[in-house]
Parts: C-alpha cells; sequence; structure tokens
C-alpha cells in the first residue's frame, strides 16, 4: 500500500511569505516544528 493514502497537505509543509512550514522534512518523513506548535502546548 502506498504510504501517502490517506495523508493530508493541507497545511504548510515550507515556509514561504506567509512564515516557516508546520512541518519539517528528515529524509522522506515530515516531522511537526516543535516551534510551530508551542502554542498548543
Amino acid at each position: 500500500m502506498n504510504r501517502w493514502i490517506g495523508s493530508f497537505f493541507w497545511e504548510p509543509t515550507i515556509g514561504g511569505a506567509w512564515g516557516s512550514g508546520l512541518f519539517d522534512w528528515r529524509g522522506n518523513d515530515l516531522y511537526a516544528n516543535a516551534k510551530a506548535f508551542e502554542e498548543f502546548f
């Protein structure tokens, strides 16, 4: 089964004029950027 089935890319995965991305690429995997989510902790 393709690992991308069911994945959502509705949040910025890369940075741009809107600021930094919410996720960081490490190899072929995405990890949540802790700084982007610090307001929720």
